[in-house]
């Protein structure tokens, strides 16, 4: 495990690593977040679940590239600034009301998004 001055962790995976196949240069951006949270950005970014399993889940584009991913309880009480930040924006050539994010975040069930205090601005 390396870290940068600010103590930022960065991981170095071992070659042959299952996990990292099919991924950029920059393999996988790693989350703290439960499966829910998981299933949440995989349904909003309308990427796949490349990786279920107990608590732990990643996306990836269809396209592939890096995969974000995130590791499961327990999850770290948040201080300080937020050091990871997703917005989404719709793909060229999609219309607004039918981008993942109008679908995700406007669902009248959207308990999750309730429960972070999102506000969304259409």
């Amino acid at each position: 495990m390396l870290a940068d001055p600010e103590g930022n962790e960065f991981c170095i995976i071992e070659a042959g690593n299952g996990f990292l196949d099919d991924t950029a240069r920059i393999g996988a951006l790693s989350c703290e977040g439960t499966r829910e949270v998981g299933l949440f950005w995989s349904e909003a970014l309308q990427w796949p679940l490349v990786w279920d399993e107990g608590e732990e889940t990643a996306a990836q584009s269809p396209a592939g590239g890096t995969k974000i991913a995130w590791g499961g309880p327990p999850v770290a009480a948040k201080g300080g600034i937020e050091k990871l930040r997703l917005d989404l924006v719709p793909s060229p050539g999609s219309t607004p009301g039918g981008s993942g994010r109008q679908r995700v975040l406007h669902r009248p069930d959207d308990a999750l998004s309730a429960r972070r205090g999102a506000s969304v601005s259409s």
